[in-house]
């Protein structure tokens, strides 16, 4: 008992609880750990990123600011624009150092080292403009900044700041807050390269810029997170709006040729104070976005300290909760233990028990099984019985000759579930030959052959007995080729006999693997075999019955005398040849006309029909079987004396059948009327 309740002891899980407690405290701990550090991790890197996306506004204005004081420097020939262009440049260097210093803590390092290298480039070849402008060399200093060169270094210049870009909707608020001072810049220098150099291109290239900027207003309006925001973009874009116009109408007027004009529009006071009006409402549109990130900030700070908050509630429920667990076990320990005690015993008997259980189940689940097996395969084997018999009955017996042997083998492999079946006949009289009837070959029916069953599994059944082998039969028989053919594995042969007992042929099944003794597909056999027997017999009495007509008709055929025969309707149903050559009726004509309509004169066809009515009322007639003389009927209508020979009728199932031979004696005697044949009381012809 001791040994069990110190076992109990160490399983009890006060230990586990304990350690579960401290690393729950500490796991919490390191939680709002982790918050704090993540909440001053995320405003740094807020405070970054706003930071970077207005250098990139700085950066795409200064660069405009710098290649269009180069290119009116080189268009004007006046070097004030170097002047500007040299008081921007520090500036646009700065922005780029300080971009690359915080680009390691924001988005894109090679963004902006990409954009540093293409700005020495540009910057160095600005630079060189004015040297050649200096020397009087302004058509030099023009190819230069339009080269394919300075255009390379510009897209990479521009393929780099666009890669500044951030998601959020205040980073994209900042980048439109550079992008439309990079576009005032870009359509302001733009018309006054236009009005100096009234070049088209730059009108093209103001028609290019002026859309993007009106789309940049409005997304700006679009996006604009509270009403100061809004109220700023709509004020720009109706600055703008003044400013396009006073643009449009310098290219209305240098159209026309209005030069003069059109310099006066662009460089007015008017326009100018335009122009500072709206870098005043960029600069109070800056103002508003700073405001507006300073706030989410803010929000993100308040979040981050409420979250800690609510950590630290959670630590001292979860620490209260804990203590409580911890005094609840121990006061239920004594009777958890004892609890344990007795289902540790009562387990053991129970498993005990369980084994018992177990044992005997397992014995009767093996009878059990076996038991179901052998039912299941006298269950299979009796509805392979079932489906033979109604094929039997439904199938086979519904077909004859060699439609029925077709049926037979088909459906006897499919019943049995073997590859091939074959049917034969024996066709010699030593019965070393055999002839195929019907041959499936597993997915459909083969060329019947002939073969000699010499060397074949087939010899030891044709005419003897049942021959089974389970397996190897080509090993057994190496000499027959149509196994090796097939890949004949297993077979199963039973012979046919006639209703003497005689041999005519044998049955057989063979398959690709070996073949289970099964006595139900032995008994299939055998009921198949007996009907085809049957079928063999009945197509062998049917031959020598047709051989029989045949011989019969030739008989007819070459007789002398003319040969008719009629139904009890009088409808002729056999003619021969010598009638045709008497008559003049060929045996397709006759067939199925009356005989008294083709060779009885019309003058005695009544008697006729008394004579027919006569003997179907009472059976007697008094020409049968005797030879008489009466006068006929040839197709050309002419009348001519016949000797005629009635045989008894013969009974068929639809009638009496009457046969008649008729023969010619136009060259001999004369004729009776057919009136004058009857007897003598009642006048009546047969």
């Amino acid at each position: 008992m001791t040994a069990e309740v110190q076992l109990l002891r160490e399983k009890f899980p006060s230990r586990f609880l304990t350690v579960a407690f401290v690393l729950t405290a500490i796991g919490l701990f390191g939680l709002v750990r982790n918050i704090y550090f993540s909440y001053k991790s995320v405003r740094i890197t807020h405070e970054q990123n706003l930071r970077i996306r207005e250098l990139y506004g700085v950066i795409i204005h200064l660069d405009e600011v710098l290649t269009m004081s180069a290119k009116m420097a080189a268009a004007t020939g006046d070097l004030r624009w170097e002047e500007r262009y040299l008081s921007f440049e520090p500036h646009l260097d700065a922005a780029i150092k300080e971009a690359k210093k915080l680009a390691p803590y924001a988005y894109s390092e090679k963004a902006v080292d990409m954009t540093d290298v293409a700005n020495q480039k540009l910057v160095k070849m600005e630079k060189r403009s004015f040297e050649l402008i200096g020397e009087n060399k302004r058509q030099e200093a023009m190819a230069l900044l339009s080269g394919k060169e300075y255009e390379q270094q510009k897209q990479i210049y521009k393929f780099g700041i666009t890669r500044f870009a951030g998601p959020t909707l205040e980073l994209r608020l900042q980048e439109l807050r550079g992008q439309l001072a990079y576009l005032n810049e870009a359509i302001s220098m733009t018309i006054r390269m236009a009005v100096t150099t009234q070049n088209r291109e730059w009108k093209e290239r103001y028609e290019l810029f002026q859309p993007q900027l009106y789309a940049l207003l409005r997304e700006a309006a679009e996006l604009a997170p509270n009403r100061g925001i809004e109220e700023v973009t709509r004020q720009l874009e109706g600055t703008n709006q003044k400013i396009i116009a006073l643009d449009e109408q310098a290219l209305m007027f240098l159209e026309k040729g209005r030069v003069e004009e059109a310099r006066d529009a662009v460089l007015s006071s008017d326009y100018e104070e335009l122009k500072r009006e709206n870098a005043g409402k960029i600069a109070r549109f800056n103002l508003l976005i700073h405001k507006y990130a300073d706030s989410l900030v803010e929000s993100s700070r308040n979040k981050t300290l409420l979250s800690m908050f609510a950590a630290a509630v959670i630590v001292i429920a979860l620490l209260m909760a804990w203590l409580a667990v911890v005094q609840a076990l121990r006061r239920w320990r004594l009777a958890i233990m004892e609890n344990h005690r007795k289902l540790y015993l009562r387990t053991t008997e129970l498993a005990e028990l369980n084994r018992s259980l177990d044992q005997r189940i397992s014995e009767k689940t093996t009878k059990l099984r076996k038991a179901n097996e052998r039912l299941e395969r006298e269950v299979a084997e009796r509805r392979t019985m079932e489906a033979a018999l109604r094929l039997i009955v439904e199938e086979i017996s519904a077909v004859m000759g060699e439609a029925f042997f077709k049926m037979l083998v088909s459906s006897l492999s499919k019943i049995l579930e073997v590859r091939y079946a074959i049917i034969t006949e024996i066709t010699d009289f030593e019965r070393r030959r055999v002839r195929t009837l019907a041959v499936w070959m597993g997915d459909s029916f083969g060329e019947n052959f002939e073969y000699s069953l010499e060397g074949t599994p087939c010899e030891n059944v044709v005419g003897r007995m049942r021959c089974f082998y389970q397996e190897r039969v080509r090993e057994l028989f190496p000499n027959d080729p149509w196994l090796a053919k097939i890949g004949a594995e297993s077979y199963l042969g039973i012979p046919l006999f006639d209703f003497k007992n005689n041999p005519i042929g044998h049955l057989a099944i063979l398959d690709t693997k070996s073949m289970r003794e099964n006595p139900h597909h032995e008994m299939i056999l055998k009921m198949l075999a007996a009907r085809a027997s049957a079928e063999m017999e009945r197509m062998a009495v049917m031959l020598e019955l047709e051989q029989r007509e045949e011989r019969e008709r030739l008989i007819i055929d070459t007789a002398y005398d003319a040969f008719v025969s009629i139904n009890a309707k009088g409808v002729i149903v056999e003619w021969n040849k010598r009638a045709e050559e008497i008559f003049g009726w060929t045996r397709e004509e006759a067939l199925g006309m009356t005989m008294a309509s083709l060779l009885i004169p019309l003058k005695y066809r009544m008697a006729h029909e008394k004579g027919m009515r006569a003997f179907l009322e009472k059976g007697e007639g008094p020409v049968l079987n005797k030879r008489i003389h009466v006068l006929a009927l040839r197709r050309s209508g002419a009348e001519f004396p016949v000797e005629l020979t009635i045989g008894s009728p013969v009974q068929m199932k639809d009638g009496y059948i009457f046969h008649a031979f008729i023969r010619d004696l136009s060259a001999e005697s004369p004729a009776l009327p057919l009136e004058e044949i009857t007897t003598p009381g009642e006048k009546k012809a047969a």
